[in-house]
């Protein structure tokens, strides 16, 4: 697969967006293709321009800076649009307000379950310390975020931290606790299973995935003949 993703509209409006800004690989393969994700909490005006969006939780952070969700959501805009350096110190102004006890338990409801708001911030912040192939830093906010109410975005974070430090079976062991119907799951776990070796089950999962995208490609995984 040569390009990011974009998650189906029934995802999306669930809240979800796929946080690909370029082609990232495991260690072990520069032509395997792993999927970056971050929380993406929408507005109830999903079709407003970024811009406008970006004023409106600035105001938000000015007036209400005790809410977590302000500052989740700035930040998600300016990763979104490539502004990492905004995006970090956004997140960082939230993790602060997260520690106390009353702002962390503020959650919301992302359907079949609740995501910790605080939790999803560490998990945005793993990603982009991941894609900037600092995996010791985006461990330690991973690892924040797992321990709590995390979005699906930290889990498949994890098992892709796993997958570029040469560690399949514990990528496939963060990629067990996401339901099947998510396809960056899917092609992760076909990529865990292929660096075993294991080309069966990583063609089955490679299969899974293909079913969400079938115009895209996915590695050669020969089985025994």
């Amino acid at each position: 697969f040569d390009g990011p993703l974009t998650l189906s509209a029934a995802t999306l409006q669930r809240g979800w967006s796929v946080y690909s800004p370029a082609p990232v690989a495991p260690a072990l393969n520069k032509l395997s293709i792993i999927i970056l994700v971050c929380l993406a909490l929408t507005t109830k005006q999903p079709n407003m321009v970024w811009a406008s969006s970006e004023s409106m939780w600035r105001d938000i952070n000015t007036k209400s800076p005790g809410k977590i969700r302000g500052y989740l959501n700035l930040g998600q805009i300016y990763q979104t649009t490539g502004r990492m350096q905004l995006a970090l110190s956004t997140y960082l102004d939230g993790l602060k307000r997260c520690e106390d006890k009353q702002k962390y338990a503020e959650t919301t409801q992302m359907l079949p379950y609740k995501v910790n708001l605080c939790d999803g911030i560490a998990s945005n912040m793993g990603s982009i310390f991941l894609d900037a192939k600092d995996h010791q830093t985006a461990l330690m906010y991973l690892k924040r975020s797992v321990e709590g109410l995390p979005p699906d975005g930290a889990y498949i974070n994890m098992g892709v931290l796993m997958l570029r430090t040469n560690q399949p079976v514990m990528a496939l062991y963060w990629m067990s606790k996401l339901r099947e119907e998510i396809p960056e799951a899917n092609y992760n776990m076909g990529e865990a299973y292929r660096l075993m070796g294991d080309c069966v089950s990583a063609n089955t999962y490679y299969k899974k995935f293909s079913v969400w995208y079938p115009t895209a490609k996915v590695p050669d995984c020969p089985t025994p003949k």
